[in-house]
């Protein structure tokens, strides 16, 4: 008999080399699309969080340069997702480019316009998301905003949900984000621990249950803004101390908006179609939680429908400048603050807006 591989033995060998072979290459490239999606989560987040940050502490202004139209024609409808929320028409969203000075950030990865215009961070004034323009493509889905996927990459929260403080109280808020509603905290302090009280605006609040760990403490029926003290000695040889948990993410007091309406202006340009009316925004603002859209309308929106009009209606405003439509007797501007306080504000437009024509 002679020796050798047979035939047979030898396609086998092949067939078990391809699949090794097909097996690393599929590892392979999964390790590196999530280490694409990871640097891009964590540049992501990294912005998105500056943003709001800055945002709060300039009554609600964004740190941005010039606006942009993102055409998102031809984008899959998996990744069209992620422009839930925002003003699109024509297949074209408004967005704006970020001032990475303002913001004191000086080493990005991507957004360096250093690959064609669409290389920059943009954010929305509607809902006050970051994008990377230009998209980040891993496998069948293009990334443009710090998805959930993403942000389960990296852990991502816009603040801390349960915050443990020294000594193991857990205080525990209904709600973290802006809101104008009431907030309530739940107070857990350990069991074991002595002189235990639980006091707001001076007022003891009562005991509402225990268990096997805690004694628990349901702080409710406190509007507005407030802090929750918590008192405690550790054990017989601790001094009394406490633990303080500010509320401090509660809104009430709608934003204000200021509109020159009676200077109704004739922008004539040298296309005809192309001549159109408007007026400006002299000045808006809000004292906490900051703006989060201001959008108009060129007709009167009912009274009773306002909130749920603009909530997925409206037309974005560039440069602060409203246009008007020909034809039109009044247009709706509507301004909301993060916590969900609006107000609305009708203007009547004048009826030779159209035809005083600026020379």
């Amino acid at each position: 008999m002679k020796k050798g591989i047979t035939l047979l033995a030898l396609v086998a060998t092949i067939v078990i080399m391809s699949i090794l072979l097909t097996t690393v290459t599929i590892s392979g490239i999964a390790t590196v699309n999530n280490a694409k999606k990871m640097n891009f989560a964590s540049e992501a987040s990294l912005l998105q969080e500056s943003v709001e940050a800055y945002s709060t502490k300039n009554n609600g202004e964004f740190p941005i340069g010039d606006s942009i139209q993102l055409n998102i024609t031809g984008v899959t409808p998996d990744s069209l997702m992620q422009f839930d929320g925002e003003v699109i028409i024509d297949n074209k969203v408004v967005l704006y480019e970020l001032d990475y000075e303002l913001l004191g950030i000086t080493s990005l990865k991507y957004g360096l316009g250093q690959n064609g215009p669409e290389d920059i961070y943009v954010v929305s004034k509607d809902t006050n998301r970051v994008y990377y323009a230009k998209g980040i493509p891993v496998g069948n889905v293009t990334y443009y905003t710090l998805t959930d996927e993403l942000k389960s990459l990296i852990n991502y929260s816009t603040s801390g949900s349960n915050p443990i403080t020294k000594d193991g109280i857990v205080f525990i808020p209904s709600n973290i984000d802006w809101t104008k509603d009431d907030v309530t905290v739940q107070v857990k302090i350990p069991s074991n621990y002595l002189s235990k009280t639980v006091t707001v605006n001076s007022s003891n609040v009562s005991l509402t249950t225990t268990d096997d760990e805690y004694d628990i403490f349901d702080v409710t029926g406190v509007s507005g803004n407030y802090v929750v003290i918590a008192n405690y000695a550790v054990d017989g040889s601790s001094p009394v101390t406490n633990s303080k948990f500010d509320v401090s993410n509660v809104d009430t007091v709608a934003p204000t908006i200021t509109l020159d309406s009676e200077n109704q202006q004739l922008l004539k340009s040298d296309v005809p179609e192309e001549t159109y009316a408007y007026f400006k925004i002299l000045s808006k603002s809000d004292s906490l939680s900051g703006i989060k859209a201001i959008k108009y309308e060129n007709e009167r929106i009912a009274d009773d429908e306002l909130e749920s009009y603009f909530k997925s209606n409206g037309k974005s405003i560039y440069k602060d400048i409203i246009t008007i439509d020909e034809n039109v007797s009044t247009i709706t501007v509507y301004i909301e603050d993060k916590a969900g306080n609006w107000t609305a504000s009708f203007v009547t437009v004048a009826s030779n807006v159209y035809t005083g024509l600026l020379e």
